[in-house]
């Protein structure tokens, strides 16, 4: 009812992977990351989805790639996870970005900015 004009999420691979593929509740208890879906995307960077379907965890993925498959593949899982969350916004008017965060702290991949593609 109170809708904020910015929304940043930030958060790791893995969590950012199972916001990308739909889910809400990112805990590993409740919520798990499809490496099919994911071996899919990843393909479309060169990676070998075979070897991403067999992995144990998504930092394993990430280990596989290069810097630029690594960097590729985290924008695309930040700009799905931003668009499962404008989903959930149903039309607030409200910026979102979404940042993927590398577990050394560095940016991986980014979607969205703030102030802008408000509702979109």
């Amino acid at each position: 009812q109170h809708p904020v004009p910015n929304l940043s999420i930030l958060g790791g691979f893995g969590k950012m992977v199972k916001l990308a593929q739909g889910a809400i509740d990112l805990h590993s208890a409740r919520s798990q990351v499809d490496f099919a879906s994911l071996a899919e995307v990843a393909a479309r960077h060169g990676m070998d989805a075979q070897q991403v379907t067999a992995a144990n965890s998504v930092l394993e993925v990430s280990q596989m790639a290069d810097d630029l498959q690594r960097g590729a593949l985290a924008s695309d899982i930040a700009a799905a996870a931003r668009q499962t969350a404008m989903t959930h916004l149903r039309g607030a008017p409200t910026s979102v970005e979404v940042v993927v965060i590398g577990r050394d702290g560095s940016l991986l991949g980014r979607a969205g900015s703030l102030g802008s593609e408000v509702g979109r």
